[in-house]
């Protein structure tokens, strides 16, 4: 079975949740809530509309660089680019990609090996990512 990865975006017309519900609607079974400009509170508040959505269709759904916000909400994962692992002091050294026993679900076991120290400023204070992002 084939399944897609959805990246949330929003444009004048489609919310987040909408352009991720209609993903959803057309068979889609990994959803990625990407939100990359807006606050922590309001990234929040979409990704618990769209667990339970998620939930019913059997989809996957992973925040995009939130760590503690995916850990808090219990969601699936959470997609770290790789300027971020490179800021934090670590390198993508592997990725196996596998399918579970019994099941079409397929998953990956991301490798990262710390290279270098964390900066001191990190970990940073809730809040602070949505007002002042890495760049």
């Amino acid at each position: 079975m084939v399944s897609l990865q959805f990246i949330t975006h929003q444009t004048e017309r489609y919310s987040y949740l909408e352009s991720a519900r209609m993903a959803l609607g057309g068979g889609c079974k990994w959803i990625q809530l990407r939100m990359k400009d807006a606050p922590l509170d309001e990234v929040e508040a979409v990704a618990l509309q769209l667990k339970p959505l998620c939930k019913e269709h059997e989809a996957i759904l992973i925040l995009d660089d939130h760590v503690e916000l995916a850990k808090k909400l219990e969601v699936d994962g959470v997609h770290l680019g790789k300027k971020a692992i490179s800021i934090l002091g670590g390198k993508l050294t592997s990725v196996d990609k596998f399918q579970l026993p019994d099941s079409d679900l397929r998953r990956a076991l991301v490798c990262i090996k710390k290279v270098k120290d964390t900066p001191k400023k990190y970990p940073r204070k809730a809040g602070t990512p949505a007002k002042l992002p890495l760049k």
